[in-house]
């Protein structure tokens, strides 16, 4: 059985620009909430916006980082990271083409957007 995590957002949930940062601190429980091993996706996807949580400055870096040392692979899209100019600013997981990450999501057992 395979879980995987999809994150296109700097935050969880829809909420008002001036609750964003709330939004980023929810995310961030989310991700330490996934720690224990039988929570544990196989592996995190970010796209879209949900790049940036992959780079210098990101709020949910410790929680990433942590879920990657523990052996959930996080696969960050390329073109995305093209896109916002964010290739040098990568510090956690590993560069995929989106058609890497479709592959992912097609044979994963159970996919979550939070």
């Amino acid at each position: 059985m395979s879980t995987v995590v999809v994150l296109t957002k700097t935050q969880i949930g829809s909420l008002a620009p001036e609750h964003n940062a709330f939004g980023a601190e929810m995310l961030d429980k989310f991700l330490h909430t996934l720690e224990p091993e039988d929570l544990r996706p196989d592996v995190i996807c970010l796209y879209t916006d949900g790049v940036k949580l992959a780079c210098e400055g990101s709020p949910v870096r410790l929680g990433l980082s942590l879920l990657e040392g523990l052996g959930v692979r996080v696969l960050v899209c390329q073109t995305c990271l093209d896109y916002f100019g964010l290739r040098e600013e990568l510090i956690i997981g590993q560069v995929m083409t989106m058609k890497d990450i479709v592959s992912e999501l097609r044979h994963a057992t159970r996919v979550l957007y939070p």
